[in-house]
């Protein structure tokens, strides 16, 4: 557990970062502290995602290491800042598979970091549908708001997932979320408003105060690369769904989500319901 003195970083580190199994596999046989952080706040199992893995593709040498360090006690839910959480760098770095590796083996999905950032966050964020939707099956908290910081405008929000997706353009997200059960209660005229706004294409200003009320999460706001072309019908559903009750048994499925919270999967498979009503719960038609 020595710490060269530039990076502070360990022996373990080092193989971690160049996948080296070998070492790897010595070094925790030995004793190496699997959890320790180097100067950069990584820990050995971070640093071996940050080389390892791009996008969906995972090195072989690499994976290993992964899992040689998770099955070591590697700490799935530290969460001392972004870049020491596994599922926080699988997030950041859009990689759907080791997202869910992760959720699977127990991480939070609501994991939730001092700068206020959640992994739901970040795929609203970077318009990742695939991890979002991994997130939702593991029942993420889509209405945890966090800390967002627009540095090119100056302008910092207070917002949820939904609400950041909204306003980067990312609709189908939005559709997504809404239909995992968000609540629009309230977002009608916001959706009205941008409707009109867009098919005018007038363009606003930014305003420069911090809020974290709907009416400065607009979808003006967002770059117009991100919006999609079909974005008339879909905020012509966004309103629908905002005006609509949900049905009975959408009420049941959600209360019974929210109910179980982080729990939701290993709790639904481990009791004796039909596996039609299974599948309603986990939204299984939904996240396919």
């Amino acid at each position: 557990d020595l710490k060269d003195f530039r990076g502070k970083r360990t022996a373990l580190h080092v193989a971690a970062t160049s996948g080296n199994v070998q070492a790897v596999t010595a070094l925790i046989a030995r004793g190496a502290d699997i959890n320790d952080i180097d100067k950069t706040i990584r820990t050995p199992l971070t640093l071996a995602i940050f080389s390892g893995v791009r996008g969906q593709e995972v090195g072989e040498n690499f994976l290993k290491v992964i899992s040689l360090l998770v099955s070591a006690g590697a700490d799935l839910n530290m969460n001392i800042n972004e870049s020491c959480n596994p599922l926080m760098s699988a997030t950041l770095l859009k990689s759907e598979t080791m997202v869910r590796y992760f959720l699977c083996l127990g991480a939070n999905p609501n994991v939730k970091f001092p700068s206020g950032v959640t992994p739901a966050l970040v795929t609203s964020s970077t318009g990742d549908l695939h991890s979002l939707k991994s997130l939702i099956f593991y029942n993420s908290d889509l209405t945890t708001k966090g800390n967002v910081y627009k540095r090119r405008k100056k302008i910092d929000y207070i917002i949820d997932p939904f609400q950041l997706a909204y306003m980067e353009g990312h609709l189908n997200l939005c559709m997504l979320m809404a239909n995992a059960g968000y609540s629009m209660q309230g977002k009608t005229q916001l959706f009205k408003n941008d409707l009109m706004l867009l098919s005018r294409d007038i363009t606003t200003e930014l305003s420069t105060q911090s809020s974290s009320d709907d009416s400065e999460v607009s979808l003006m706001l967002a770059k117009r690369e991100n919006i999609p072309e079909d974005y008339r019908s879909i905020l012509e559903w966004l309103i629908d769904k905002a005006c609509n009750p949900r049905s009975l048994t959408d009420e049941a499925v959600f209360t019974i989500r929210t109910c179980m919270g982080c729990h939701l999967v290993d709790g639904v498979n481990s009791l004796p319901l039909p596996l039609s009503v299974q599948r309603s719960v986990l939204l299984t038609h939904l996240l396919r």
